[in-house]
């Protein structure tokens, strides 16, 4: 009901001009000898009934499918309502999930084999499962482990509410603790938008509206919570003062306050912690509610975390909100599949579907980036942050494709919405291990998209570059101008 309210809500039903421009396509493709085919796709029950409730179906119906069945010869396939009687095979309430996928495609592929829109000798055995080549992940993972004196590595690829592979490598299980590094963001963005949502915090307020420290500080005092989540917030990158758990996070937020800006707020993008630890103080004080506390009744309970904590041994005061999460590759796992599921953890609304929207938009905007950007965005010009993720890979209207939180200690997280899959790739680095040399993930990413799009999709024309499961964005600037 939320997402046909979202979609259509406040909205002209038809579109003047999106009826005429439908029309001449179909008109053009007729022209060149082209069969048209229309399909509506299936729709969960509860979607159905808000079309219903707002009006579309019949407005569709009369103003735009019938006429063009009176003036074309058309095939019309209506699926709308094939898949009411199973919402497990939707991921949320207007998109099919991997299984409802094959079941539709099935469903498709007979009826357009038996009204001539396909040859009858068109291959239908799609109720075999795909085959999933998952020996080349395993020789990947085996070679980083080899090859990079790791201890050993984890990985797991799920979809909503179903495991597609899981390997560990060496010493490492998936229950291993592991410190999430700058994943942790990721978490904490989520921890605050709950509160965003139930209004005791707003992404435009500045924090000094509840931070006194930042409230006398001039240089500080037009911080919003949104620059501090986009690391637009002028506050420099480290301090030592958000590990020290002798101190409590309001303690440790004071003393940020009282720090050098390295420029002013929503000049330029500067990857960091402080700001998301005064992020994290200010929800504490909307909230009257403890870091820790809202992490746990929040997140950890609905999504049915068992060994995952903030800071030294999850009773610090001053947890490590931007890069001191303790969790495990199955926990983490979790937290994604409620990202990709767009809020909803196994039947618990944990997000509402806009605040994942927000977490996933470009947040970031133009102007120059300092500090740690990824090798992989140098030189790329779209907005590459959301709210505590990576933009890694947009269409050309920047859409969000894969979004990922990588640790500088070897655990990556990410979610590829090409595929509708998950992964958490966790390498277990040795204490003498050199942070500089943990590899770069992206080509374990690229290979998991492969694995899958082939199995389940067809194979191209190059094994070694699969456009489907592109590494980077699409769009790039000259290395001079990014800063």
């Amino acid at each position: 009901h939320e997402a046909a309210a979202d979609h259509m809500g406040g909205h002209d039903l038809l579109d003047p001009a999106m009826i005429w421009a439908f029309r001449t396509l179909i008109r053009d493709l007729e022209k060149r000898g082209i069969r048209v085919v229309l399909v509506a796709y299936p729709l969960s029950r509860a979607y159905s009934a808000e079309v219903d409730r707002l009006g579309a179906r019949e407005a569709v119906r009369s103003h735009v499918l019938e006429p063009l069945l009176q003036r074309h010869d058309l095939l019309f396939l209506d699926f709308e309502e094939l898949f009411h009687d199973h919402p497990e095979w939707f991921y949320d309430s207007d998109h099919v999930n991997a299984a409802g996928r094959r079941a539709f495609s099935r469903k498709l592929a007979t009826a357009l084999v038996r009204h001539d829109a396909l040859p009858a000798a068109y291959p239908l055995a799609l109720d075999e499962p795909p085959l999933y080549d998952w020996t080349r992940l395993d020789r990947a993972i085996q070679y980083l482990v080899d090859n990079h004196d790791l201890g050993g590595a984890a990985v797991t690829v799920r979809r909503v509410g179903e495991t597609l592979h899981e390997s560990t490598y060496g010493d490492y299980r998936m229950d291993t603790q592991i410190l999430a590094g700058s994943a942790s963001k990721w978490v904490s963005a989520a921890v605050l938008m709950t509160q965003v949502e139930l209004g005791k915090l707003d992404l435009d307020q500045p924090l000094a509206h509840w931070i006194p420290s930042f409230a006398s500080r001039p240089d500080k005092d037009t911080i919003t919570l949104r620059q501090a989540l986009a690391h637009k917030s002028g506050l420099m990158a480290r301090h030592p003062v958000i590990n020290d758990y002798r101190m409590t996070m309001g303690d440790a937020v004071d003393h940020i306050a009282s720090l050098t800006m390295q420029e002013p707020p929503g000049l330029g993008f500067r990857y960091g912690a402080l700001s998301y630890h005064a992020a994290a103080h200010a929800t504490e004080r909307a909230t009257a509610r403890r870091w820790q506390d809202l992490f746990q009744e929040e997140l950890a309970v609905p999504l049915q975390f068992s060994n995952t904590r903030y800071g030294r041994y999850g009773v610090s005061d001053n947890p490590g909100v931007a890069g001191n999460l303790v969790t495990t590759t199955t926990d983490f796992a979790s937290f994604l599949e409620m990202i990709l599921a767009r809020g909803d953890y196994r039947g618990t609304r944990v997000l509402s579907e806009a605040s994942i929207d927000e977490m996933e938009r470009g947040q970031t905007g133009g102007g120059p980036r300092w500090g740690h950007v990824p090798p992989r965005h140098f030189q790329t010009s779209h907005d590459l942050y959301g709210l505590g993720v990576w933009r890694d890979v947009v269409t050309a209207e920047g859409d969000l494709l894969v979004s990922s939180a990588p640790g500088k200690f070897g655990f990556t997280p990410w979610i590829d919405r090409r595929q509708e899959i998950l992964g958490v790739l966790a390498l277990q680095v040795q204490d003498e291990h050199p942070i500089e040399t943990i590899p770069d993930p992206a080509g374990v990413q690229y290979l998991i998209c492969d694995i899958v799009d082939i199995a389940e999709r067809r194979p191209v024309l190059r094994p070694d570059i699969n456009p489907r499961c592109r590494k980077f964005p699409r769009q790039r600037v000259p290395p001079a101008e990014a800063q």
